[in-house]
């Protein structure tokens, strides 16, 4: 979904509006996408049209890749060319109704470069790398421009140790991941993390929520949400090994990554720090690692950095360890 145009790019929408409608809002598309004024965006498509079919191809592809620049700006990996859809390319091609648009994606994309998805490829349009991979890219990750690194890469150990803390699968290839609204720092830092690694962009908000007590206490239980749909990034995760404590204690299980990396955003992810008989302890709460360290391990976890990823723990550890120097 690109914001702005989803709705007008749309199937059932776009050829139920007029031939002029049409074409205006391809023009648009283009002169928003590539920043230029109404007349040059109407050359840009005049030009494309004076080709052979066959050889609008790939010039159409390029010119909606270009323009989706101008919507979704490119990733840390690289391009990510959302409006570069095969309707899309047979739309500027100048097909004249669904039917036609069907035919010629059948006919001339499919028949010329194999899939929309290995033309986007071969032209080096997107930086999805399905080749490097042993997973399934789908539709939307190539346009999107979805990237899975080498497991040594640190953001993405980042991004796997927080999972494991604090994330879950759900249908229709979603990744989630709540926390604390605590956490909100934490979560803007995990956005960023899985853009790094990644490629893709995800969604984050706070919900705001509170629950009242019997007695007339009202306590704020906000939390937040981070959001991600990958086809390629689920298969991804999903096959990721079980975060268990015999893993933290002796680093077994996630040798092919950055092992300090998944450990430290997992701990950011389900750690908190509670007291005992006035003494800081450090509480793990995911289902699968349910652990408390006292201070020994706490200092110990502290002092080599193991701490730092969650601004919130950080602070709060700071704040009691201070009191045991």
């Amino acid at each position: 979904m690109v914001v702005g145009v989803s709705k007008e790019l749309g199937n059932k929408h776009f050829w139920s509006l007029p031939d002029g409608t049409r074409q205006r809002v391809l023009i648009n598309l283009i002169a928003k996408g590539l920043d230029i004024n109404h007349q040059k965006a109407v050359q840009e498509l005049a030009e494309l049209k004076q080709t052979s079919l066959e050889e609008r191809i790939e010039p159409a592809a390029v010119l909606l890749a270009d323009a989706s620049r101008g919507y979704i700006p490119d990733g840390p990996r690289g391009r990510r060319p959302i409006l570069a859809s095969s309707q899309n390319i047979c739309r500027l091609m100048g097909a004249r109704s669904y039917s036609e648009q069907r035919t010629w994606n059948k006919k001339l994309i499919k028949t010329k470069s194999g899939s929309i998805n290995k033309l986007l490829i071969d032209l080096d349009l997107t930086a999805s790398n399905p080749s490097d991979t042993n997973l399934n890219f789908g539709y939307a990750d190539i346009r999107r421009g979805v990237y899975i690194p080498d497991s040594t890469d640190k953001d993405a150990s980042a991004a796997v140790g927080a999972f494991l803390g604090c994330g879950f699968l759900a249908p229709e290839a979603n990744i989630n991941l709540s926390g604390r609204s605590t956490d909100a720092e934490f979560f803007k830092l995990l956005k960023t993390k899985f853009e790094k690694a990644f490629n893709i962009s995800g969604y984050y908000r706070v919900i705001p929520a509170s629950r009242k007590f019997p007695n007339g206490r009202k306590v704020d239980t906000s939390y937040c949400i981070l959001l991600f749909n990958s086809k390629a990034l689920f298969q991804y995760m999903s096959n990721l090994p079980r975060m268990t404590v015999k893993t933290i204690d002796d680093i077994t299980g996630f040798t092919d990554f950055d092992f300090s990396e998944v450990v430290k955003y997992f701990i950011g992810a389900t750690g908190w720090i509670g007291k005992s008989n006035k003494k800081p302890f450090l509480q793990l709460t995911r289902h699968s690692v349910k652990r408390w360290y006292g201070l020994p391990r706490m200092q110990n976890l502290y002092s080599k950095g193991m701490l730092d990823a969650n601004p919130y723990i950080k602070k709060s550890a700071e704040k009691s360890l201070e009191k045991f120097k």
